[in-house]
C-alpha cells in the first residue's frame, strides 16, 4: 500500500474518531498543540453507565483532552462499567507511539483512540441495578493515584450509597452519606487521585426527570463520599438526555419531587405538621437559615395547613443521635425557636405566644424520633427523618 493511501485510510480513522466523540456530546476535539494543557496521570480510568435510566455509553468530547494526553503519555487505560455488578471492558491498555515520524505518531494516537472508543461502545448491563461507589473502586483498582472520569448520572440502586432510597436527593445530608461509606469502611482507594464526574442526575426514559434542585443534591452526594474518602473531586454539569439503553436489566430511579420548590410537609395529624429540618433549610449543625424567604414559605404553608385548628400552639424540635446529648438539646432548641418566630409573623401572633422546645433525639411520644442507627452506624436516610421541626395546634 502507498505512503498516500496509508495517510487517506488514518485520515478518515481520524475522522470517524471525531464523529465519535462529536456524537456524545458538544466540545471540541483536542489537538496535539492543546495536549499541553491535559494534567498528567499515571493513569486513566472511564467509568461509563450500562444500566436502565441513564443515557447509553459512549466518549464525550469533554473526555478527549484527558484521553489524548494518556495515550501520548502510554499511561494505562481501562474502562469500567457502572452497573449493579461493575465490569472491567478494557484493562491497562497502553498506546504504542513511539514511532519517529510525527505523522505516524498521530496515526497511532488515532488507532488507540478508536481502541478506547470501541470498547466504551461494546458495553452492555450484565446485572441490574446500578452501584457508583463499586465502580470507582474498580476504577481506582485500575488506576492507583490516576484520574478517573465517570459519565454516570449517580442514581444508584445498589451498594452503601443509594440515591434512589426516598428522601435522598431531598431531605438527606451528603455529609451523612459520607461519614456513612467512612464508617462502613466502604471507602474506594481514591485517595490522591483526581475524579470528574459528569452528567450527574441526568435521568432518562423510563426514569422521569429530577428537578435542579434534586440534581444539585446527587452532585453534593457524590462529591462529598469522595471527598471523604481522600479524592480531589470536580462535579461537571454534562445533559446527557438521549436514550437509554435496551436490555432486560432494570434500575430503580430517583422519584422526583412533586414540587421542586419545596418538599411535602408531613403530618401526623390534621392539627400537626412536621418539617423537616432540609424543608425549613438550616445551615448544617446550625440555627442559621439558609434562605429566610424559603423557610418563612415554609412555616407559612404549614399555618395554612393548620388554619382550622384550635388551641394552645406549640413548636418541638428534635435531632438525630449524632452528636452529644447536651449539643443535640441546645440545636434542636434554637430551631424550634427559629421556626417559632416565623410562625408567629405567619400567623400575626407574639412569639411569646407559641411555646418552642428543644428535645434533641428522643425517642419517646412527644420527640418520635425513630432509631437512627444500623450497627451502630449513623443512617443517613433514619437521621433526616428525626432532624425535624413539628408544630401542634391543641391537644
Amino acid at each position: 500500500m502507498s505512503t498516500i493511501s496509508t495517510r487517506l485510510l488514518a485520515a478518515a480513522a481520524a475522522v470517524v474518531a471525531a464523529a465519535l466523540l462529536a456524537g456524545c456530546a458538544s466540545g471540541t476535539a483536542v489537538g496535539p498543540s492543546a495536549q499541553a494543557d491535559c494534567p498528567t496521570a499515571p493513569a486513566l480510568a472511564l467509568v461509563v453507565p450500562v444500566h436502565q435510566n441513564a443515557q447509553e455509553p459512549g466518549v464525550p468530547q469533554e473526555w478527549d483532552c484527558a484521553l489524548d494526553r494518556a495515550i501520548r503519555d502510554g499511561a494505562p487505560i481501562s474502562v469500567v462499567t457502572a452497573e449493579g455488578r461493575p465490569q472491567v471492558l478494557l484493562k491497562g491498555f497502553r498506546a504504542d507511539v513511539s514511532a519517529d515520524n510525527p505523522q505516524a505518531v498521530e496515526d497511532d494516537v488515532v488507532a488507540a483512540k478508536n481502541t478506547v472508543i470501541a470498547s466504551v461502545a461494546s458495553a452492555s448491563a450484565s446485572s441490574a441495578g446500578n452501584d457508583l461507589l463499586g465502580a470507582v473502586a474498580l476504577a481506582a483498582d485500575l488506576a492507583p493515584g490516576g484520574q478517573i472520569l465517570s459519565l454516570d448520572n449517580g442514581t444508584t440502586d445498589t451498594g452503601v450509597v443509594r440515591t434512589a432510597d426516598e428522601g435522598m436527593t431531598t431531605l438527606v445530608d451528603p455529609a451523612d452519606v459520607a461519614q456513612l461509606v467512612v464508617d462502613r469502611g466502604a471507602c474506594p482507594a481514591v485517595e490522591g487521585a483526581r475524579v470528574q464526574l459528569y452528567s450527574l442526575g441526568y435521568q432518562v426514559a423510563p426514569a422521569e426527570p429530577i428537578s435542579t434542585r434534586q440534581r444539585t443534591r446527587v452532585a453534593q452526594t457524590w462529591e462529598s463520599v469522595l471527598v471523604a474518602c481522600g479524592a480531589e473531586v470536580a462535579a461537571v454539569a454534562l445533559p446527557r438526555t438521549g436514550e437509554g439503553p435496551a436490555g432486560a436489566y432494570t434500575t430503580r430511579a430517583i422519584a422526583p419531587e412533586a414540587d421542586p420548590a419545596m418538599p411535602a410537609l408531613a403530618a401526623a395529624s390534621s392539627c400537626e405538621a412536621t418539617l423537616p429540618d432540609a424543608v425549613v433549610g438550616f445551615v448544617a449543625d446550625e440555627a442559621t437559615l439558609l434562605s429566610p424567604a424559603d423557610a418563612r414559605s415554609a412555616v407559612a404553608a404549614a399555618a395554612r395547613q393548620l388554619a382550622a385548628c384550635s388551641g394552645d400552639v406549640q413548636v418541638v424540635g428534635t435531632t438525630s443521635s449524632a452528636g452529644t446529648e447536651a449539643g443535640r438539646a441546645a440545636l434542636s432548641a434554637r430551631r424550634a425557636e427559629a421556626v417559632r418566630d416565623l410562625l408567629a409573623d405567619a400567623l400575626g401572633v407574639p412569639a411569646g405566644a407559641i411555646a418552642a422546645t428543644g428535645l434533641g433525639y428522643d425517642e419517646g411520644p412527644l420527640g418520635g424520633c425513630v432509631v437512627d442507627r444500623v450497627d451502630g452506624v449513623l443512617d443517613p436516610a433514619l437521621a433526616a427523618q428525626n432532624r425535624k421541626v413539628v408544630i401542634r395546634i391543641g391537644g
